[in-house]
């Protein structure tokens, strides 16, 4: 416990204001573990969970929003849900988090350069 607060306390001073210019404004950024979708799981069966789900993305408001364990049919809805949430024509899931990386710092015009 003593070598991560030794870390976490130097990744703090190594990125003050002093130090390091952000590349883009700051986001909000939400990760969720979905549970797969199975019959087997009762009244915690996705179709039960999924409006309050989808609530949770409208009051949180996340620019960038990380899921895991989702199926096909859950991809489906979320990004129905996240595509009428920002008001895009489209929304699209990727399946690796390095793809999701890589979005996030287009987005935030980072690219061609180095990190």
């Amino acid at each position: 416990m003593a070598s991560f607060s030794i870390v976490v306390a130097m990744l703090a001073t190594a990125s003050s204001p002093a130090h390091h210019q952000p590349a883009c404004a700051p986001m909000r950024v939400m990760t969720y573990n979905i549970r797969l979708d199975l019959e087997s799981d009762g009244a915690n069966k996705w179709s039960n969970r999924r409006d309050q789900f989808v609530g949770q993305i409208g009051l949180m408001h996340p620019a960038i929003l990380g899921l895991q364990e989702v199926v096909r049919g859950q991809q489906a809805d979320l990004e129905k849900a996240f595509q009428e949430y920002v008001g895009a024509a489209h929304g699209v899931g990727v399946a690796s988090g390095t793809d999701a990386i890589l979005l996030a710092l287009m987005a935030c015009g980072v690219g061609g350069r180095p990190l």
